[in-house]
C-alpha cells in the first residue's frame, strides 16, 4: 500500500512541476513580446526625432518666414515646420522654429530659437 501512495504522490509532483514551467515559459513569451513591442515604439520614436531635426534644418537652410506651418512628406513620415518671430535683439531677428516629425501615431517635437 505504501508504494501505491508514493506512485500517486509521484504523479501529482510531476503535474505540479509541469504547470509551474508552464507559467514560466508563458511569463517568459509575454516579455519578449512586450520588449519586442517597446523595440518598435522606440524605433519609431527615433525616427520622428529625426524628421523633426530635418525641419529645423530645412527652416533654417530655405530661410523660411514666419508664418502658417509647412508641411513636408519624409517617406512613412510627416515634419510639419512653423517659424515665429519673436522680436528684435541687438538690431537682430530672433526667429523661433517648431519642427515636428510624425510617424505612425508616434510624434517628436524640436524647438530652436535662431538668428538669420
Amino acid at each position: 500500500m505504501m508504494r501505491l501512495n508514493q506512485k500517486g504522490m509521484s504523479v501529482i509532483l510531476a503535474v505540479a512541476t509541469m504547470l509551474i514551467l508552464g507559467f514560466i515559459a508563458a511569463a517568459a513569451v509575454g516579455l519578449l513580446q512586450n520588449r519586442e513591442i517597446s523595440s518598435g515604439e522606440e524605433l519609431l520614436s527615433t525616427q520622428a526625432l529625426f524628421l523633426a531635426e530635418t525641419g529645423v534644418e530645412i527652416a533654417i537652410n530655405e530661410g523660411l518666414l514666419p508664418g502658417p506651418s509647412t508641411t513636408y512628406n519624409y517617406g512613412d513620415g510627416n515634419i510639419d515646420v512653423r517659424i515665429t518671430s519673436l522680436g528684435v535683439l541687438d538690431g537682430q531677428t530672433i526667429l523661433q522654429v517648431d519642427s515636428t516629425g510624425t510617424i505612425g501615431s508616434i510624434n517628436r517635437q524640436v524647438r530652436v530659437k535662431y538668428r538669420p
